[in-house]
């Protein structure tokens, strides 16, 4: 069969032309516990990765809130030299920004080198603890097949580095509102 995607179409061809006294099915037909497996996998997988973001954004807020606190004075002084609320809103904004640019590419750079060694990683594993993550007996193959996709990589970047951004809001406004008076009062 050289296009996977007609399948279904040569096995009805197929069955229609051996009749029923055979059972003809796909792969996936034959593996479809497995496949179901493996998508339930990655909706976990997804699900992880949405609390995992979710989590470094709390951080993000309190990192740049523990910021806007520490640095109240200096944001005082800043305002009171006439910068504008969107000048210090853009301050803690591309804060944000740059944290979640950095956290990105670091955590897509150290997802590709685990990928691309991931049957190394294996093997080493195996090798020393006589442990296998992934079984032969259980998942049928020899090596772990990997696929790099492109547009999911773009789509996690993205989503990472924009609720980097949206948790950085809150610290963000909260250094605009900022009275100078009262932040400059003390010194």
């Amino acid at each position: 069969l050289d296009d996977y995607r007609y399948a279904n179409q040569v096995r009805d061809q197929l069955q229609a032309a051996l009749g029923f006294e055979y059972y003809v099915q796909t792969w996936e037909d034959a593996r479809k516990t497995f496949l179901t497996a493996v998508m339930m996998e990655r909706h976990v997988m997804a699900f992880i990765l949405f609390f995992i973001i979710v989590v470094a954004g709390f951080n993000i807020l309190a990192i740049l809130t523990m910021i806007v606190l520490e640095k109240s004075k200096d944001i005082g002084v800043l305002k009171a030299l006439g910068a504008t609320t969107q000048g210090i809103m853009s301050i803690f904004l591309l804060n944000g920004l740059l944290i979640g640019s950095i956290g990105a590419s670091v955590g897509v750079a150290i997802g590709l080198s685990i990928i691309f060694r991931i049957n190394w990683l294996e093997n080493f594993l195996y090798n020393t603890t006589g442990w296998r993550p992934f079984p032969p007996e259980v998942y049928y193959f020899n090596q772990i097949p990997t696929v790099v996709n492109p547009g999911g990589i773009i789509l996690t970047i993205g989503i990472a580095i924009a609720s980097s951004v949206l948790f950085s809001i809150y610290p963000a406004l909260r250094a605009a509102r900022l009275d100078p008076v009262e932040t400059l009062r003390y010194e």
